[in-house]
């Protein structure tokens, strides 16, 4: 899932001001709470949206005119060669690079919930949904039928879509202070955390020549419907961090023991489906792509692998910090997408009326697409917390330029 709140900016941080970071590093729970404090949670239910584009100029747009001249070969001025010329280099331009991915997470209102347990050791409660989609194309040769007067090709539209329920239980406390002085300004602490995970895995392949305007979105959701596969499993992650009064290091094991998630399957069996039908066609769609070409698997498990990441904090004022957190292997997303994010962002506390924190951040992703963006997170009134990322590449659609990457986060929280 998406980093939430001010963790959009911050990354997946121990930062010093947002309680979603002990979500992040599970040991971070007695870092939230004071001494004269019990207990500590988010308010109302923390929203992230963002979205990622494939490196591929007016892909959408492209797309759309080649269904309608497969679908109508009168709808474009261009003779056939020109058509061929144009989209045969096209169809291999968007099998490259062409996708569109997006990611949808939420918090259950009221949570993530921190309780002092005693002096040194904090329990926290958590549940998260999260939606991650992503669309490309799996692209074939385009040939013209002379005597037809027909276009035809065997590219598909593949679309894979997840959704991750996770229920989540923390336990952190302080193993090790040092005492100078008679206060305790550096000490270790440690954490673990027991997650319920359920993912609802879909795969879905959608022929060219079967889509039109009026059909796509029926067809998306029925044949979600038809190839969906829900599986619970467990998982498990390890946290430490050193605090002291100028910084903080932590490191985080995430899902130590690599619990797997099945997909639905496609391209299975297609006799089983009555011929000339859309179930048929599209089963025989993503088998040719399965065993001719081998570009996509029929049945597919779904592993969170295990991964260490490494975040730091660097107190260089009361109001002022620098942070980082770097994922120090890659990872598959739901949808198939490599991914190893370094994140950098800096964070000054106002404590003012109405803009109470600033935050400016910039992440990468040092695998798979590659992307980078700018982060920008305000807090309004010690509460309410407004996180923008902007994507640092672009693309042209019609002329214009794009980011490949927008997103946004709103969460309600006690600030720090």
């Amino acid at each position: 899932m998406i980093n939430s709140g001010a963790g959009l900016t911050t990354g997946a941080s121990s930062s010093s001001s947002s309680i979603q970071s002990a979500y992040n590093n599970p040991a971070s729970g007695p870092l939230l709470l004071s001494d004269t404090e019990k207990w500590r949670m988010s308010y109302l239910p923390v929203m992230s949206v963002n979205m990622e584009l494939g490196q591929v100029d007016n892909f959408s747009e492209d797309l759309n005119e080649l269904t309608d001249i497969v679908d109508n070969p009168d709808s474009t001025s261009d003779n056939p060669t020109q058509v061929l010329n144009r989209f045969n280099k096209v169809l291999v331009e968007m099998g490259e690079s062409g996708y569109i991915k997006n990611n949808v997470s939420f918090n259950a209102p009221l949570l993530p919930l921190y309780y002092r347990i005693d002096s040194s050791s904090v329990i926290g409660v958590g549940v998260k949904v999260g939606s991650q989609t992503g669309l490309r194309l799996l692209d074939d040769s385009l040939s013209f039928d002379s005597q037809n007067g027909s276009f035809s090709t065997a590219s598909v539209i593949y679309i894979k879509n997840g959704i991750e329920t996770e229920a989540a239980v923390s336990y952190s406390r302080s193993i090790f202070k040092i005492s100078e002085g008679g206060s305790t300004n550096n000490q270790l602490y440690a954490g673990a955390k027991l997650k319920l995970i359920n993912l609802r895995l879909s795969k879905q392949v959608f022929p060219l020549q079967q889509l039109d305007d009026s059909n796509v979105e029926d067809l998306v959701w029925d044949e979600y419907d038809n190839n969906l596969n829900s599986s619970t499993n467990i998982g498990l992650d390890l946290g430490i961090v050193w605090d002291s009064d100028l910084f903080r290091l932590g490191l985080v094991l995430e899902n130590i023991n690599s619990p797997e998630f099945s997909y639905g399957s496609i391209g299975q069996d297609c006799s089983k489906f009555a011929e000339n039908t859309h179930s048929r066609n599209t089963c025989e769609a993503a088998a040719y792509f399965i065993n001719n070409k081998g570009d996509i698997k029929g049945k597919e498990v779904h592993t969170k692998v295990s991964m260490f990441r490494f975040d730091g904090l660097a107190k260089l004022t009361n109001r002022w910090a620098l942070s980082m957190a770097l994922d120090i292997s890659e990872y598959n997303d739901l949808v198939g997408f490599d991914n190893r994010w370094l994140n950098i962002a800096t964070t000054y506390e106002r404590k003012g009326n109405i803009f109470s924190s600033l935050r400016l951040g910039y992440q990468k992703n040092l695998a798979g697409t590659s992307t980078s963006s700018a982060m920008l997170g305000l807090t309004f009134f010690s509460l309410v917390s407004l996180d923008l990322e902007y994507g640092l590449q672009s693309i042209k659609v019609d002329g214009s330029k794009y980011p490949r990457r927008l997103g946004i986060s709103l969460s309600v929280e006690e600030s720090f």
